[in-house]
């Protein structure tokens, strides 16, 4: 004979299925009311039911219910500014990209370096030696890789010289971590390479565009690329180096347009087998399954178009799917603040003008912080501002202002428990949650930390 407890918790698929839906409706405040609200909820969450129907990932409930449990108390800490607060200081040009492992930040600069920053030991390191802008920079393992505007890649080691690959003829635009070994690069030669960081040496090359590659966007084996002013994205497998296949719809003749067309793509989304383009105005999204039409050499129909409808919108930049709350987060050019689509109905869940200017760099976290999106702006006081909006409940975004910035906010990150934001006279400002924070403080005297890099 089975326990009693076992008894009360075995579900039936049906239960499990009911479960699965009501939790998709709910945000993690609400789940952890859900199990306190009877016995046998708060027995299926202490058994981690309710916990492994939540998040689609291959987490274990126990992992999935600490995701809650931090994204809750984070979430709290940022609306009520409960943080701390980091100063780096060192780049003297506008910060390009930045990204976030673990303790460090890794820091890009039009100054031709890259910075990588330790919180722990308050301490930097300097990767200098490009000589024009440095356009992004990854880590891969031990390594790190810097790409550049002088036509080089570089890959930096902990105590050896930077090995410097050659390659691209013209300026690198695009630089994307495929994994631990290999990253892959666009340039303004019209070329996409992929270099294998361990080897030191570029593996494979396409000539796929007609213009100079704009975006990158990589998945699994899979990238996508596009280039400027086109309607055209490709999909090429990595693993054999076979073009999956061309998306775009049908361009107008250029003697009836000025500019760039109103259709060029300008990002990437790529989540298989389903395939996100942005444009001016309209995100396209494709099914990679799709055979192409007979006479032509691209699929040119969309399985779903969702528009923009706003004024003054110029262009979506970065698009971001958000899990937790089932949104496609938008970035767009000319809009005040964050646009977002419910991805169960293909329709504007919401739009956040929070800024007097235009948003230029946005930014959503993964794992923990996947309920929280950043946005930076401008008021009409020169107040450069960041924007951290709250998706637990997208019917009502909580939104929470953090000024700081001397200059306009080029550059977002969100990490596992850090923002971080750069900005356009080289400054960066880190908000942090860590739970170690306490042991900072006991060690420095101040409310925010100041790390400088010798130049």
């Amino acid at each position: 004979m089975e326990p009693a407890i076992d008894q009360n918790l075995k579900l039936s698929d049906l239960s499990f299925n009911i479960l699965g839906i009501i939790l998709e409706f709910l945000n993690y405040r609400e789940i952890c009311v859900l199990g306190a609200t009877s016995k046998r909820l708060k027995l299926a969450s202490e058994m981690d039911v309710i916990w492994s129907q939540s998040l689609d990932t291959g987490d274990s409930g126990k992992e999935k219910k600490r995701i809650f449990l931090s994204r809750g108390n984070i979430t709290q800490n940022i609306f009520n500014g409960s943080y701390q607060t980091y100063l780096f200081e060192g780049h003297s040009k506008t910060i390009t990209r930045i990204t976030t492992k673990e303790n460090f930040i890794l820091s890009a600069s039009a100054d031709g370096s890259a910075r990588v920053w330790d919180t722990t030991k308050m301490a930097s390191r300097v990767l200098a030696g490009h000589s024009d802008a440095v356009i992004s920079a990854k880590f891969c393992g031990e390594k790190i890789v810097t790409a550049s505007t002088d036509k080089t890649v570089r890959i930096w080691t902990e105590d050896q010289e930077p090995k410097i690959l050659r390659g691209h003829l013209q300026g690198i635009s695009a630089l994307q971590k495929i994994d631990e070994d290999r990253v892959i690069t666009g340039s303004y030669d019209k070329t996409v390479k992929i270099w294998n960081v361990n080897k030191g040496k570029c593996v494979d090359s396409y000539n796929d565009h007609s213009t100079a590659v704009y975006k990158i966007f990589t998945e699994d084996n899979l990238f996508a690329s596009c280039a400027h002013q086109d309607s055209k994205a490709y999909v090429r497998d990595m693993a054999r180096g076979e073009l999956v296949q061309v998306f775009g719809a049908k361009t107008q003749p250029q003697a009836q347009r000025w500019g760039p067309p109103q259709n060029e793509i300008r990002s990437l989304y790529l989540s298989a087998p389903l395939f996100f383009t942005g444009e001016i105005n309209k995100i396209r999204i494709w099914d990679m399954r799709s055979p192409v039409q007979a006479g032509e050499t691209q699929v040119t129909t969309p399985l779903k178009n969702m528009s923009i409808k706003e004024e003054n919108t110029n262009g979506i930049f970065k698009m971001i799917y958000s899990q937790f709350s089932n949104l496609m987060l938008v970035g767009c050019m000319g809009l005040l603040g964050l646009f977002a689509f419910d991805m169960r109905s293909y329709k504007k869940s919401f739009y956040v003008p929070s800024h007097d200017y235009p948003i230029l760099a946005f930014d959503s976290g993964e794992r923990v912080l996947n309920n929280i999106a950043v946005t930076s702006g401008t008021t009409t006081n020169y107040r450069y501002e960041l924007s951290v909006h709250d998706l637990s409940s997208p019917q009502e975004v909580c939104t929470k202002f953090v000024p700081g910035h001397k200059a306009v906010i080029t550059s977002i990150c969100v990490g596992e428990d850090i923002i971080v934001s750069g900005s356009k006279n080289g400054s960066l400002r880190g908000l942090c949650f860590r739970r170690n924070r306490d042991a900072l403080r006991r060690a420095n005297s101040g409310n925010s930390f100041r790390i400088r890099s010798a130049n």
